[in-house]
């Protein structure tokens, strides 16, 4: 059986929300709280962005590695987005070689905002039969959406004004997610 695997390489160089855009939102015009605020905006981020988030997505640009033990008959579906591009598809030749696929043959298929395919325009290449034996480098996150920004502002209030004695997500926070939120299909 084919395993996958997903893991982040670089993490989004800066978070959605500066610490002067919370303090400028909560009113705040001193720094003896910049820790606490700034820690409020981490949290919030946590719980929405990439592969542990809520939303199903990468919010800011954010380098992941997709492994998988072979190559699938078709197409790849790349479970993170949306896509800004594929750095690299390499993989593991029969005799232990290490390979890259060119670019020419795959398209990136970038057609929803929770992931992507890599469909082929040529065969895949053979692979050793080892783990992690094709690695997929890509780029996810084009830049956090507006009223995604101000609903992490709501969060980082609703942490600042209860702390910690409330939730950062209130039924009305949730609401504003819903349309980002990645949808779920019963099968």
């Amino acid at each position: 059986m084919s395993k996958t695997s997903l893991r982040l390489i670089t993490p989004p160089a800066a978070p959605p929300v500066t610490l002067e855009a919370a303090k400028a939102w909560l009113r705040v015009d001193h720094a003896d709280e910049d820790a606490l605020i700034s820690a409020l905006v981490v949290s919030a981020t946590r719980l929405l962005d990439g592969r542990a988030g809520i939303l199903g997505r990468c919010l800011e640009a954010q380098t992941w590695e997709l492994l998988l033990d072979a190559f699938p008959e078709a197409e790849i579906r790349l479970p993170l987005g949306p896509v800004a591009s594929v750095a690299s598809v390499k993989f593991t030749d029969p005799e232990g070689a290490e390979g890259t696929v060119p670019a020419g043959d795959f398209e990136l298929d970038n057609f929803e905002a929770f992931g992507a395919w890599l469909v082929p325009t040529a065969p895949w290449p053979a692979t050793m039969e080892t783990i992690h034996a094709v690695r997929v480098r890509f780029v996810a996150g084009t830049g956090t959406p507006e009223p995604l920004r101000e609903t992490i502002l709501a969060m980082v209030c609703a942490g600042y004004e209860t702390r910690g004695a409330g939730r950062l997500l209130t039924p009305g926070i949730l609401a504003d997610l819903a349309p980002f939120r990645r949808p779920v299909v019963a099968p």
